[in-house]
C-alpha cells in the first residue's frame, strides 16, 4: 500500500485552484502564470503544487497557501487582479480544503 503524506507549510494553509483558457499558445500561458504564481507564494508562505494544460488549451493550478494569504480577506480578488488580469478565468479561484484536512491516504 503506497501512502500519501502532504505536510503543509501551517497549520492554518490551505490548498486552492484556479482554471484558466490561453488564448494562445498553452505552455506559454502556463510559463507565464507559474512565473507570477511562483513570486505571489514566494511573499505568502506558500507553494505551487502542480500546474496543467488540457487538450481544450485549459490551464489548471493547485497551490497552497499560507496563514498571511488565507487571512487575507479578499484573497481571490489579489489573484485575479494580481496575477490573471489578462487571462480568460473559467472558474473561481478556490480553497479547496484547509491543507491540514489532508490526511493519509491508502
Amino acid at each position: 500500500m503506497n501512502k500519501v503524506v502532504f505536510k503543509s507549510p501551517s497549520l492554518k494553509s490551505s490548498f486552492r485552484m484556479f482554471r484558466v483558457r490561453s488564448q494562445g499558445d498553452p505552455e506559454e500561458t502556463k510559463n507565464e502564470i507559474m512565473e507570477l504564481m511562483n513570486n505571489y507564494l514566494v511573499q505568502n508562505d506558500g507553494k505551487l503544487i502542480n500546474m496543467s494544460v488540457l487538450k481544450n488549451k485549459e490551464i489548471l493550478c493547485y497551490f497552497v497557501v499560507g496563514d498571511e494569504c488565507r487571512d487575507q480577506e479578499n484573497w481571490e480578488q489579489t489573484i485575479k487582479r494580481d496575477i490573471l488580469s489578462k487571462y480568460e478565468v473559467i472558474s473561481s479561484v478556490m480553497e479547496l480544503s484547509p491543507a491540514n484536512n489532508i490526511a493519509n491516504k491508502q
